[in-house]
């Protein structure tokens, strides 16, 4: 999984938003920027690496450590990374026609070291009001948010003593099966596995990616290629 390979992978997920005319979603549409657009064009920015002192500032700032591989990313590959697109609504039809899950419409991930400490703070204030004895609950303790995934679902990484770092899902609600489940072996795996896949956003989204006998997203499985062949990624 070498980071060198993730610029051609974005590169291709631009030139995908291109020739679908794919949108930016509504919520994130700022008038400032894109003035009376009604649909500005998809969005796939990744801004340069960071440096120590920056990582070191934000470290202090929460009080605590980036995880080991999410440190590695922002260091050597990039401090902000945005990406956020959706289908039209006239290209609806053609995804229902295309024999995958019809709700596999749009796409985000926003992970910036800058906004490392609000997160965790959002985090932190959710995480009080958790029992550690409830099977719900439990999911959330011993672990350091890195994304959110949407109306107040995370991406998390496992953060217990001599772990190994596992990026997991959290489900806000804990109304799918995805809540606790696994995605990546640590953060670098996951922004590789996402990469591939063009980054599904939510839950549900990610759900069809996995395999029955194998962990993690499978870019490779068999929804996996058939996603990413209709799509242009593949």
């Amino acid at each position: 999984m070498p980071m060198t390979d993730w610029p051609k992978r974005w590169e291709a997920l631009r030139e995908v938003c291109r020739k679908r005319s794919l949108v930016l979603q509504s919520w994130r549409v700022d008038e400032a920027l894109y003035g009376s657009a009604a649909h500005p064009p998809a969005l796939v920015s990744i801004e340069p690496p960071a440096a120590e002192r920056e990582v070191l500032s934000v470290e202090e700032a929460m009080g605590t450590r980036l995880p080991a591989a999410m440190r590695r990313v922002f260091l050597r590959y990039s401090r902000k990374m945005d990406i956020c697109w959706m289908f039209p609504e006239a290209s609806t039809t053609e995804l229902k026609n295309s024999g995958l899950p019809a709700y596999l419409y749009w796409g985000i991930l926003y992970c910036s070291l800058a906004d490392m400490p609000s997160l965790k703070k959002e985090y932190d204030g959710f995480l009080r009001h958790c029992d550690p004895d409830d099977d719900y609950d439990r999911h959330w303790f011993h672990k350091f948010p890195v994304l959110e995934a949407g109306f107040g679902d995370y991406v998390a990484v496992e953060m217990e003593a001599g772990g190994a770092e596992q990026v997991v899902y959290l489900s806000h609600e804990g109304d799918c099966d995805m809540h606790g489940r696994p995605l990546a072996s640590d953060f670098e795996d996951f922004i590789d596995r996402m990469s591939l896949l063009g980054c599904p956003h939510e839950g549900y989204e990610l759900e069809p990616f996995f395999e029955p006998d194998r962990p993690y997203l499978q870019p490779d499985g068999e929804k996996g290629r058939l996603w990413r062949a209709w799509f242009g990624l593949g």
